[in-house]
């Protein structure tokens, strides 16, 4: 009988002795702790602290914590741009709005495009993939950068979105701004092709991290390189990288010169847009951005003709894809009556005998250039 009372005894100190939260709802506890991060990193996320608003937006991306993103997208909205290079006194800050952008960009957030395209001059790569999900409010600012932009990868990935909406003005801009490259060369007898080739390397670079900062994504655009995300697809697509470490943006630069742009690839790529604007085909573009002829020179007055009748079938077509964009409704009628390419002709002399120049022909059009 003692046996009995003793063990009884035992078990129920057993069952006391069990730690008390054993029996709590894990899903409770861990809710609960995602609630009390919640409220630590929104508080440092208003903490007017750089260093702090850093963490919150690491801890609200590391948490996929959408409830946040009116966080984010206020701090994206009261930034103060200083532009680029970042003065020194004011690198702490434009940290921290990198690490709100990663977050935000990663989130998901919708961030008013007024917002978005302040930031351009300061976090170029960021700015554009946020104004990707922008829709028709980003297009005047786009069409801005499209027009005055000197990095090749930033104005591509400017006109792909303007490209894919079939946004007012762009063609004009595109049709503007082209330059059709004609090389004339001049033989004695038959004449030779050409060929052109180009290539580049990446090279993301290194230096220290930033002490007690979390890792954040940063973001550059790029060619089609391995692990580069597609931001806008079409003829040339274009593509960022996001790199995640505490280097932060200390090695920014302009990969454009890492994959062989030149001055007539810009112009390829307004080729491009014409043949998708227009629905043809980009190996039947209706305009060429690079047209080759070969004159043999027999005398002056038929070589001044040649010349001169090239010069025409380019003007000719330069009417004709203005004609077909006002149509297309994607020009408008003043637009059409104004806007003509740039013609830029090279003459090569290719002859065997040059003692004689190859004469050069004057008055050939407001909006034509010859280099002997």
């Amino acid at each position: 009988m003692f046996r009995f009372v003793l063990c009884g005894f035992l078990t129920a100190s057993a069952v006391s002795a069990r730690p008390q939260h054993a029996t709590a709802d894990p899903a409770a506890i861990l809710k609960g702790q995602r609630d009390q991060t919640a409220q630590i990193t929104a508080r440092w996320l208003q903490s007017g602290d750089p260093r702090l608003q850093a963490w919150g937006a690491y801890a609200a991306l590391r948490d996929h914590n959408t409830q946040l993103t009116s966080d984010l997208t206020a701090l994206i909205g009261s930034y103060e741009v200083v532009g680029w290079p970042v003065p020194s006194g004011q690198i702490d800050q434009h940290d921290a709005m990198l690490a709100v952008l990663d977050a935000a960009i990663q989130l998901g957030a919708m961030v008013p495009a007024s917002d978005v395209a302040k930031l351009y001059p300061e976090f170029p790569a960021q700015s554009l993939i946020l104004l990707r999900r922008a829709g028709a409010d980003a297009n005047s600012f786009l069409l801005n950068v499209f027009r005055t932009e000197h990095s090749q990868l930033a104005w591509l990935t400017a006109g792909n979105m303007l490209a894919e909406r079939r946004s007012q003005g762009f063609a004009a801009a595109v049709l503007g701004g082209m330059t059709v490259h004609a090389e004339i060369r001049v033989v004695s007898s038959g004449g030779a092709g050409i060929g052109t080739g180009s290539g580049g390397d990446f090279d993301p670079g290194s230096t220290e991290g930033k002490a007690d900062w979390p890792e954040i994504g940063t973001y550059a655009l790029v060619g089609h390189i391995s692990g580069a995300t597609l931001l806008v697809d079409g003829t040339d697509p274009a593509y960022y990288l996001r790199t995640v470490s505490t280097l932060y943006d200390r090695d920014r630069r302009d990969y454009s010169c890492c994959y062989g742009y030149d001055a007539e690839s810009w112009d390829l790529i307004r080729e491009h847009y014409l043949a998708g604007l227009l629905y043809e085909p980009k190996e039947n573009p209706p305009l060429k951005s690079f047209v080759h002829q070969t004159i043999l020179r027999e005398n002056g007055e038929a070589y001044a003709v040649r010349v001169r009748s090239m010069i025409e079938g380019q003007q000719n077509a330069f009417v004709e894809v203005a004609s077909r964009l006002e149509n297309s409704r994607l020009m408008t009628s003043e637009e059409a009556a104004a806007t003509r390419p740039k013609l830029e002709i090279r003459i090569v002399d290719d002859r065997e005998d040059k003692t004689t120049p190859v004469p050069r022909v004057e008055t050939l059009g407001e909006n034509v250039s010859v280099k002997m």
